[in-house]
Parts: C-alpha cells; structure tokens; sequence
C-alpha cells in the first residue's frame, strides 16, 4: 500500500499526535539553543502532519514540510492553519523528498530533521538517503541534521517493516563521510519523552554538523 493510500484510507497509525518531547524539551533549553539554528531554514521529510514544522517554525526557523502524499500534505496544511500560538515561517510541499533534494531551486537546509522517515524506508533505499540529505543541507553553513532514531534494538528482521529497524552504527555507516556527530543522548521511555503508540524500540537523538 502506497503512502497516499495509507493517508487516504486513514491508516495512520504512526501519528503521535505531537511533536517528539525530547526534541521540543532539546529546544527548549540552553544546549538545545546552541546546537541548533534558530535563523535560516528547517527541512522536515515526510512531515506526516505537520508536528515538528511547527515546532521548528516556533523555534525561528522558516520550516519546510516535505510530503510524498498530497492527501497528508493538505492534512498537515489543516493542521497547522488550527494552530494559533505565533507558528511564524512555513511551508508544506508536495513531493518525493529524494528529487526535491536534489532540485537546484529547492531552498538549502540550515537545519534538517529525520524522524521516522529513515526507518520507513526500504534498505535498499539508504543509500538515497544519504545523497539526499547532504543534497538538501546549505552548502554556505555549517548545517545541522536532528536525527530521532527509531526503532533501536528492536526484534524486528531486518526485512521486516516499516518501520525497519536501525542501529547507530547504521547511522555512522551512512554519515560519518560528511557529518560529524556533536550529540547524542539516550531518550528515557518511562519518563514520557519516548514514544506512545506505534511499534516498540528503543530510541536516540543525535545531532549532526555538516562538513563541507
């Protein structure tokens, strides 16, 4: 089933109905603030509903969601257009994140978050991924990728998904050739920074420098 089928049909399952609480806590505080951007432009990939755009566009930046399913895209445009607490900069866009990337009018990342878009992916499809994410980072800054990695130790097969399972090592492997990682803290399931609903696995967030 096609990720606009999934949309259309309401199988939504994965929605959190909220933004990662590690990353809004992150941001919230005196390191969150010096690790990431709070000027220039934040590129989500499969935004889903539009949660972290606007968290990102609260944060200062000019949030950028990016939607394979025209269905989720517009569901993300309702969503954000009900929200009333000072949302700022924002876009949601249509499209396979993989071209956008690579599309030279396509405005460059300052920021970049990757939550639960890796894990969605074929591996096959990884190495996509990789080009795509160094495509989209700003070639003039020094750019910062947030990566919400899930699911980690999980009893998933490796050809079972999504999500598919992932590790950190499997993170080095695709981006220690262009990013280098600044950060990264275990996210505590019990103490409701974690996941509420959807498959289990543990989780991480990293933060990642951009070397040009």
């Amino acid at each position: 089933m096609s990720w606009e089928e999934k949309w259309a049909n309401g199988r939504t399952h994965w929605d959190q109905g909220l933004a990662h609480p590690s990353l809004v806590a992150l941001l919230k505080s005196d390191e969150g603030r010096k690790l990431v951007p709070t000027q220039g432009v934040a590129v989500i990939p499969a935004c889903g509903r539009g949660y972290d755009v606007h968290l990102l566009a609260t944060h200062g930046l000019r949030a950028i969601g990016v939607e394979i399913s025209p269905t989720g895209a517009e569901a993300a445009r309702k969503w954000l257009r009900e929200q009333a607490d000072g949302l700022g900069q924002y876009d949601i866009v249509d499209a396979d994140f993989f071209k956008w990337a690579e599309d030279s009018s396509s405005p460059k990342a300052n920021v970049l978050l990757d939550y639960t878009f890796l894990c969605a992916l074929d591996p096959h499809d990884r190495p996509k991924w990789k080009t795509a994410m160094s495509a989209a980072a700003s070639p003039a800054t020094e750019a910062t990728l947030i990566t919400i990695m899930f699911p980690l130790n999980s009893n998933r097969g490796p050809t079972e998904g999504p999500p598919f399972a992932l590790s950190l090592d499997l993170y080095h492997e695709l981006l220690d050739d262009r990013w280098e990682l600044v950060y990264l803290t275990d996210i505590d399931k019990g103490s409701g920074m974690g996941r509420h609903v959807g498959p289990a696995g543990d989780e991480k967030l990293g933060i990642w420098k951009y070397r040009a």
